[in-house]
């Protein structure tokens, strides 16, 4: 397995407010613009992320683990850092 990684470094980055209320449906259903349309059985945007954060920092972890040769999960520890024991 190979990973490959590069900093990226001077980016924009654009604030979003995915707040509780955000809802998500991959279809363009009409009526979905006004305000009382029924939009119960789409998923919640924040649930998603949150799930891809997640997902996200266990990745992260096992690069510093493959680079470094250290177990940062659950430390609070960055890439560079001592985890405490």
């Amino acid at each position: 397995m190979k990973i490959f990684a590069r900093r990226v470094e001077n980016t924009k980055h654009l604030p979003l407010n995915f707040n509780p209320d955000w809802k998500f449906i991959k279809a363009d259903p009409p009526g979905a613009r006004s305000p009382g349309f029924n939009d119960s059985a789409w998923a919640d945007v924040s649930k998603s992320l949150k799930r891809i954060a997640d997902h996200a920092t266990n990745v992260a972890e096992d690069v510093v683990y493959l680079r470094e040769a250290q177990d940062i999960r659950h430390t609070g520890a960055k890439s560079g850092e001592k985890a405490s024991p």
